[in-house]
């Protein structure tokens, strides 16, 4: 029997595990090495609503004049472009990241069935492919960019 990327995680009792030479994230601690950014949505698979999550501490972020410590950009309703601020960078400790999808009653979903994202880097940009929790592993769900 194959388990969930919910139960590995669960076991691993880490924010990553190993997965066919991979490092895949439940959450992803982004490095932030400006006080400006952008999420770009370059891809979403099927019909399911999929999206980012931000959550900051120490300072509250900012994207489009609304301020807020945890956001939520959604594919079926945020442009393909975001750009976002860091209010006080020095002031900044962790900004989060990780993969929300809506269920299809339109609840927010995470963390849960075959969820994950792994990550490629370039410099101060960060790509990330993502599955869902719904159906098998497939990192090819959601594709979004963090660029600073």
């Amino acid at each position: 029997m194959t388990l969930l990327m919910q139960e590995r995680f669960q076991q691993a009792a880490a924010p990553s595990l190993e997965m066919d030479g991979r490092t895949v994230w439940a959450i992803y601690d982004l490095p932030v090495p400006a006080d400006r950014g952008r999420v770009q949505f370059e891809s979403v698979a099927g019909e399911r609503a999929q999206g980012v999550a931000l959550a900051s501490s120490g300072s509250p972020l900012e994207v489009n004049g609304a301020t807020a410590n945890d956001i939520r950009l959604w594919s079926d309703t945020a442009p393909e472009l975001i750009e976002f601020g860091v209010s006080d960078r020095s002031r900044l400790q962790r900004l989060r990241v990780w993969n929300v999808w809506r269920t299809r009653h339109g609840a927010e979903d995470a963390w849960t069935g075959n969820f994950g994202m792994w990550v490629e880097q370039s410099g101060t940009s960060f790509r990330f492919h993502c599955s869902d929790g719904i159906g098998d592993v497939d990192f090819g769900d959601l594709v979004f960019r963090i660029e600073f």
